[in-house]
């Protein structure tokens, strides 16, 4: 068969079966979609307003010390973890959530990459990538997770809050 039939066998339907071809493509296409879970939580990488706001709700600090663009177990932790519904609906109402990033192929700029050192060396200096650090609203740490932890986001936050073990 040349490419030639082909490309005439493709568009020789005629246009009601184009038009219902292409409405199946675009209601599976969007379901596909729906079916990513994302929970688009509300990180940010200033340290100072995310203490602020910290104390003004009553909510811990979460650092996620990061290689965004070179580290594949960071990239896994925030697909199977921080990208869940269920860490979503927990986080909102318990987290701040503060990105301490260090990639390699993009420069930060030169206060956010010392203000990223400094934390890294404060709460976890001899940890890895990726590391989670749980704070406090007075920035006293709670707890220090190192690395990728298999299971999803229950077994993920089981092990970083007590909290959240608790029930609460």
């Amino acid at each position: 068969m040349t490419s030639n039939s082909l490309f005439t066998r493709i568009f020789s339907f005629s246009d009601a079966s184009r038009w219902l071809a292409l409405a199946m493509l675009l209601v599976f296409g969007a379901t596909s979609l729906q079916a990513l879970p994302t929970a688009n939580l509300p990180w940010t990488t200033n340290y100072a307003n995310a203490v602020t706001q910290a104390k003004k709700e009553n909510k811990k600090i979460l650092l996620n010390i990061t290689g965004s663009d070179w580290c594949p177990w960071c990239v896994k932790l925030d697909e199977d973890v921080f990208n869940t519904p269920e860490f979503g609906r927990y986080a909102r109402s318990h987290y701040v959530l503060v990105t301490v990033d260090f990639p390699r192929k993009t420069k930060l700029p030169d206060a956010l990459a010392k203000q990223n050192y400094l934390l890294k060396e404060k709460y976890a200096p001899d940890a890895g990538f990726p590391a989670i650090v749980l704070l406090g609203a007075d920035e006293k740490p709670l707890n220090l997770l190192n690395g990728y932890l298999p299971g999803g986001p229950t077994r993920y936050l089981a092990a970083l809050d007590k909290d959240f073990a608790a029930g609460k």
